[in-house]
C-alpha cells in the first residue's frame, strides 16, 4: 500500500470510529432517521410546483415517488381512479404482498387556492405546499428507507385529492376515502401525518382518533424526549384522511399541528418548515414501529 492509499483509509477508519464514539455517547444509531434527508425531499417537492390533482406538478411528484420507493426495494403500485373529470392517483409501496399489518399515511397534493391568504388579491393563488403536503410525505419518503425489512407488514400510501375540499364542490379527502373503501383486507392501525413540519412544532391528541393508538405513540414520544411537542391534551377535532379508516372501525390516528399561521397562504414555503421537526416526527414513527 502506498502513502496516500495508507493515509486515505486510515482517515477513513477515523472517521467510521469518530461515528462509532458519537453514537455512543450520544444514544444514537446508524440506523437513525435523517431530518435533512426528509428536508431535502421537501426542497424537491416544492420545486416541482404545485401538486394539484390532475396538473403537471402532480405527475412528477408521481413519478418522483415511484422511483424513490422502486429503488428502494418497495412494491411499488399506482391506484388511479377518476373524480370529478380528474384523474386521481394514490400511490401505494408495500413491503410485502401480504395485507398490511399497518398502514402510515400522508396526502401529496396541495390546494389549488390560498383562500386563507391576509392579501384578498392572493387567494386565488395555489399554496405552495411546503410544509402542507410536503412534510408528510417528506418523512414517510425518509421512513422508506428503514422499514423495508421491518417485522410487520407495512403499507405506505401517498394519498392524492386530500385538500380540494369546498373548492367548486370538491370533497376532503377525496384519494384516502376510495382507498378505505377498496380495501380487502384491514389493517391493525393506521398512522395518518399530516403538516409536521412547522418550526414551532405542538401535535396534540386529535379528537377522533383512536384513544388507545394515541396513547402509545404519544408515550413513545415521552420516552424519545419530546413530550413538549407531542402533547397530551385534545384540542381539535379536523377532517383529514384518517376518518375514512375511523368510519370503518379501523383504528386510526392523526399526527398533526394545525396551529400554523401558514396554513393555506402563500406563504407556506420552506422557510417556515424545520428540519428538526421532521426529525422528531420521524423518530418517534420509527421508534414505536420498530417496538411493536
Amino acid at each position: 500500500m502506498n502513502f496516500y492509499k495508507h493515509m486515505k483509509s486510515k482517515n477513513i477508519l477515523q472517521k467510521f470510529v469518530t461515528i462509532i464514539l458519537s453514537c455512543l455517547l450520544l444514544g444514537c444509531t446508524i440506523n437513525s432517521f435523517e431530518e435533512e434527508k426528509a428536508f431535502e425531499h421537501v426542497l424537491t417537492q416544492v420545486a416541482f410546483g404545485p401538486r394539484i390533482p390532475g396538473t403537471i406538478g402532480s405527475s412528477y411528484l408521481q413519478n418522483y415517488l415511484i422511483s424513490e420507493l422502486s429503488d428502494g426495494g418497495w412494491i411499488v403500485e399506482k391506484q388511479e381512479f377518476i373524480y370529478k373529470n380528474t384523474s386521481i392517483n394514490n400511490i401505494i409501496a408495500k413491503n410485502s404482498p401480504s395485507h398490511p399489518n399497518i398502514i402510515l399515511g400522508t396526502h401529496y397534493d396541495t390546494r389549488i387556492l390560498s383562500d386563507r391568504d391576509p392579501d384578498p388579491d392572493k387567494r386565488t393563488t395555489p399554496v405552495p405546499g411546503a410544509n402542507d403536503g410536503a412534510s408528510g410525505t417528506a418523512i414517510l419518503l425518509e421512513l422508506s428507507r428503514h422499514l423495508l425489512k421491518n417485522d410487520q407488514n407495512i403499507w405506505i400510501v401517498f394519498f392524492d385529492a386530500e385538500d380540494q375540499g369546498n373548492i367548486d364542490g370538491w370533497d376532503w379527502s377525496v384519494g384516502s376515502q376510495y382507498f378505505a373503501e377498496n380495501l380487502t383486507n384491514y389493517p391493525e392501525e393506521v398512522i395518518i401525518i399530516d403538516m409536521v413540519g412547522d418550526k414551532d412544532l405542538n401535535i396534540y391528541y386529535e379528537i377522533n382518533s383512536s384513544t388507545a393508538l394515541s396513547q402509545r405513540i404519544w408515550k413513545i414520544a415521552d420516552e424519545t424526549g419530546y413530550s413538549e411537542v407531542f402533547i397530551k391534551k385534545e384540542k381539535y377535532s379536523i377532517i383529514d384522511d384518517h376518518l375514512p379508516f375511523i368510519d370503518k372501525e379501523i383504528p386510526a390516528v392523526l399526527i398533526i399541528d394545525i396551529d400554523y399561521e401558514m396554513w393555506h397562504t402563500t406563504q407556506d414555503d420552506v422557510n417556515y418548515v424545520s428540519a428538526e421537526s421532521l426529525g422528531k416526527v420521524g423518530n418517534v414513527i420509527l421508534k414505536y414501529l420498530r417496538q411493536k
